[in-house]
């Protein structure tokens, strides 16, 4: 006789279902521990039981008949059950109410059953229902017994109530974003320790009894207008995100407070506490909040910091976040002059294991990090600080991407030898003269914007990196020439209004996926090649050029072809997919009447007064 020993048996079958001994013991006999062949055509991975015991069911992708047969065989002594990608019918639904030790049930995309009645079910604990197309009521009855409840994206589900379930502690709703959820008795709760409500039709949720509450996540309640959070001082995780009327929250003072994330999609949500201690805070993010000044003096472990479209704020002390990971500081600039003052930011304390620096309309007016060595590739994105004049580098400094764009007084930037920079896009900066790729040896990917051309930057070393590039974007740039034979690793070329750029041969592009070439009305560009490009090409536009036809036959995979602009354009032939976007805008050589008849499926733009661009 083998008393409480784990043995493990492999099956192989069309689907799956894994049936696991959770504890326990007893007989040995055949009717305790052996699976049915009904039941084994139902299994393909593996079934670990133990001696006279079989209490846990997991399956994924497994039929109804399986699932149906190890019910009957096994009902008094399952114990916990998780259907994955499983159909359950009605049958499987009622037979539930007679397993008089299930404790756990864990049901994900099963389809099937409309109604799910645990009334009679007097051990259940742990009951999780997510993304079911057909269940639209559940019933707990009277169960004192059930400690956490997960019903999330149940489309035909829309209403619960949770009247008599007083012993729950971790409470998880989210309904439809189409169709909030309505739930009842929601007062009647005792002491919860975990909360989680997305797209009810709640409109006041009162928390202050909740003394033991550690996590809160509200998100997408349409109708909540009143938040009571009184002084619950074990919060250690807050996240308010897009309840359209809440407009107001008051931050509790939890010394134990880790991570805060709030945000407002609409109406500009007011915090109050903001500045109170909070030393184990870890991550912060607001977003559209009334904030005015942050003093993050206290909060010494924080490693996440992410201020964007606080239209009110005007400074944020940072002087002692030596631990800080990410900065990102965005200020709602289209809609507010005012910068944020970065109190005690200095860039030669940034801390050498920081990933991501992004700093948009703020004041500061130089970042020199000659003398930081960062430990990981450090992504820098700075963006409309109209003081910044100067940004430097070190030798071999450690910046996997860097981003420059509409820094009005930027005149400056030194980057000797970024050999493991990967993306650089240098855009709209008025006053830079010069951009210089040498020494850029990982340089993957490459945009330059200059628009107006008057302040376009002098560029050097472009050819430095031909070899490496894969991506290539130039706009209202000096750039008169592209040396093609070396670019043989671009995917992607996108080339507008450089005009001194007057021929392009696109032959040597075979790796090519999408090509855009705009010239102007003054600047028409004489493109040879085209057809030699791959027929992986899934984007074409070329506008003001020389090309007077065009045979696009051999490109299966074109999504989107814009040949607008082209005058001497009059002959074209295609075979566009259903989804295909084909732009015709002024080519008055080209006779366009018969598209429609010869090619019904795709979605054409042409001027015959029938469609505008």
């Amino acid at each position: 006789m083998i008393q409480n020993r784990l043995i493990r048996a492999t099956y192989i079958a069309s689907s799956v279902i894994i049936a696991t001994a959770c504890g326990g013991g007893g007989s040995d006999s055949p009717s305790a521990g052996v699976i049915t062949s009904t039941e084994m055509n139902a299994i393909s991975d593996s079934c670990t039981l133990r001696s006279g015991s079989f209490e846990c069911l997991e399956t994924t992708n497994a039929g109804a008949d399986g699932i149906q047969a190890a019910l009957n065989r096994h009902s008094d002594e399952i114990r916990t059950i998780t259907l994955f990608n499983n159909p359950i019918n009605n049958s499987i639904a009622t037979q539930l109410q007679s397993m008089p030790k299930l404790s756990y049930l864990h049901l994900n995309n099963t389809p099937g059953a409309d109604a799910l009645d645990l009334s009679t079910v007097n051990t259940l604990e742990y009951l999780s229902v997510s993304n079911n197309a057909t269940i639209n009521r559940i019933n707990l009855g009277s169960t004192t017994t059930l400690r956490e409840l997960v019903l999330s994206s149940n489309s035909q589900l829309q209403q619960v109530d949770i009247s008599n379930y007083e012993k729950i502690s971790k409470l998880d709703i989210r309904g439809n974003s189409h169709d909030p959820i309505s739930i009842i008795g929601f007062d009647s709760l005792g002491s919860l320790e975990s909360l989680a409500l997305w797209n009810t039709q709640l409109t006041q949720i009162d928390l202050s009894n909740h003394l033991g509450l550690t996590d809160l996540n509200l998100g997408s309640n349409p109708n909540l207008t009143d938040l009571n959070l009184g002084n619950i001082t074990q919060l250690e995780a807050i996240w308010l995100y897009n309840n359209e009327q809440l407009t107001s929250a008051q931050i509790p003072t939890s010394p134990n407070l880790s991570k805060l994330s709030i945000e407002s999609a609409q109406t500009p949500i007011q915090l109050n506490g903001m500045n109170a201690v909070f030393p184990k805070l870890y991550s912060l993010k607001l977003n559209n909040t009334t904030v005015t000044s942050l003093d993050l003096s206290t909060s010494t472990e924080l490693s996440t910091l992410t201020l964007e479209n606080n239209e009110d704020l005007t400074s944020v002390d940072i002087s002692t976040l030596a631990k800080l990971r990410e900065l990102n500081i965005n200020d709602k600039f289209d809609q507010s002059p005012t910068r944020v003052d970065l109190i005690g930011f200095d860039e030669h304390l940034l801390p050498v294991d920081l990933w991501s620096l992004t700093l948009i309309n703020t004041t500061i007016q130089q970042l020199d990090l000659t003398s930081n060595h960062f430990d990981f590739p450090v992504d820098i994105h700075l963006a409309r600080n109209q003081l910044l004049d100067t940004v430097k580098f070190g030798s071999g400094a450690n910046v996997g991407s860097l981003t420059l764009a509409i820094n009005g007084n930027l005149t400056t930037v030194d980057t000797p030898n970024l050999s493991k920079l990967e993306t650089l896009v240098i855009d709209s900066n008025a006053s830079l003269s010069v951009v210089d790729l040498a020494g850029m040896s990982a340089l993957t990917s490459f945009t330059l914007n200059s628009s107006p051309i008057l302040n376009a930057p002098t560029l050097r070393n472009l050819d430095a990196v031909y070899q490496t590039l894969t991506s290539l974007e130039l706009e209202s740039t000096l750039v008169s020439s592209l040396d093609t034979s070396q670019l043989t690793n671009l995917t992607k070329l996108a080339l507008d209004g450089n005009n001194a750029l007057s021929t392009l041969d696109v032959a040597p592009l075979s790796k090519l996926s999408s090509l855009s070439i705009a010239g102007s009305a003054n600047n028409i560009i004489a493109i040879t090649g085209l057809e030699q490009l791959s027929n992986q090409m899934f984007l074409l536009a070329f506008n003001y050029s020389d090309i007077t036809a065009i045979d696009l036959t051999s490109f299966a995979n074109l999504s989107l072809v814009d040949l607008s602009d082209n005058e001497l354009l009059s002959s074209t032939i295609f075979e566009p997919s259903a989804d295909s976007s084909i732009f015709l805008l002024n080519t008055p050589a080209l006779d366009k009447s018969d598209f429609i008849v010869n090619y019904p499926n795709a979605d054409f733009t042409y001027e015959l007064n029938l469609v505008a661009r």
